[in-house]
């Protein structure tokens, strides 16, 4: 049991992790999720039909005959959400490479540049990047999580 002071020392704390206040603020906290579009499903256009379509095919086709389209289009919904949430991480990197070097890779990376103190705008942006891209590993996980489990249900089916 949690003694007076104890409570009283959540309470405050309590009071200082509440969130932003201003209005401002809220509206920042908001859109965090919308910055690299991957909380939202992906859309069920025809390109994407398509695709899921022909994956799930090559996906039964393969297991001759042990996997039913259904199960196939399962996986292959799953695969591609790996794929598209990969592919923002590729673009986040690149991004980040080009704020570094000015829209190049760069040739060699040393420990003068890598212990550089000299503040840089490229930098800065960089860092940005790379929060982003930190968050971005949350979905990957959630996305291979979801196909992993795909691929066990279908395991324990018989598969």
């Amino acid at each position: 049991m949690a003694s007076e002071r104890q409570r009283a020392a959540n309470r405050a704390n309590a009071k200082k992790s509440t969130g932003p206040k201003s209005a401002a603020g809220k509206y920042r906290a908001s859109r965090n999720a919308f910055r690299h579009g991957l909380s939202a499903p992906p859309v069920a256009d025809d390109a994407r039909t398509a695709r899921v379509e022909g994956l799930a095919r090559k996906v039964a086709d393969s297991m001759g005959g042990a996997m039913d389209i259904e199960q196939a289009r399962l996986f292959a919904i799953a695969q591609l959400e790996v794929e598209r949430v990969r592919s923002a991480a590729v673009a986040i990197s690149a991004q980040v490479f080009a704020d570094m070097e000015g829209g190049k890779l760069p040739e060699r990376t040393t420990a003068a540049t890598i212990n550089s103190t000299e503040p840089e705008e490229g930098a800065f942006k960089a860092s940005a990047h790379l929060r982003t891209l930190k968050g971005v590993d949350r979905y990957m996980r959630r996305a291979a999580s979801r196909r992993d489990n795909v691929v066990k249900a279908l395991a324990l089916s018989g598969l």
